[in-house]
């Protein structure tokens, strides 16, 4: 499998790799777990990178939008969950 990288210009995205999108998601699973237990206020970057093993740097690529494009992604997350289960 040949994986393209792009640099990043004016808004441009890379295409996400296999790996990258497989931490992506652990990141979202893992907030949407801490934000169940602990709420909005108490879930923050370094609880999620702690919980989810991601490397530091990861969670600033992956959202750019900060705690709040992580916080929505992780509840579209659970609601596609419920979604599915009805």
């Amino acid at each position: 499998m040949m994986s393209v990288i792009m640099q990043r210009d004016r808004g441009e995205t890379r295409p996400a790799t296999e790996r990258g999108e497989r931490t992506r998601r652990r990141m979202v699973r893992g907030a949407a777990s801490l934000l169940r237990e602990r709420g909005y206020t108490g879930t923050g970057f370094r609880e999620v990178i702690e919980a989810t093993g991601a490397p530091r740097g990861s969670i600033y690529h992956h959202f750019p939008g900060g705690k709040a494009q992580l916080a929505r992604e992780a509840v579209d997350y659970v609601s596609g969950l419920a979604r599915d289960a009805i």
